[in-house]
């Protein structure tokens, strides 16, 4: 959830900038964004995905989180490119995406996951 937070900061930021007129401190942000979620998107899939999906938690639910990954990539790699066509939307889905992880997600795989599950989880996070 630390970098759900770190990206929504930046997220503020790049809105915030691009509103002002400052396309370059945008950009600059959507840069950082992206570098932070490809190594988050990452982590979740071989790590937290990987084990809620060993615990038999719905399939579905998770293979529309790593669409979303997949998809937010893509975008998030546009706006740090310069391409700041669509960043307002971008930028909602990627908080949208977020909220949902936080809302609907890690709640469920806290009372589901064993702590050594949780052990692989943060080796994974470490090796990244």
């Amino acid at each position: 959830m630390a970098d759900h937070e770190k990206i929504g900061l930046l997220a503020q930021r790049a809105a915030t900038a691009l509103a002002e007129g400052d396309r370059d401190r945008a950009v600059a942000s959507c840069a950082q964004i992206a570098s932070i979620f490809d190594v988050h998107a990452v982590k979740e899939e071989a790590g937290l995905f990987a084990e809620a999906r060993a615990e038999g938690l719905a399939g579905d639910v998770l293979g529309r989180l790593e669409e979303d990954h997949g998809s937010l990539e893509v975008d998030l790699a546009l706006l740090a490119g310069g391409d700041t066509t669509h960043l307002g939307r971008i930028l909602a889905d990627l908080v949208d995406h977020a909220e949902r992880e936080d809302s609907d997600l890690f709640p469920a795989v806290l009372q589901l996951l064993s702590n050594e599950a949780w052990a692989r989880i943060k080796k994974v996070h470490q090796d990244r």
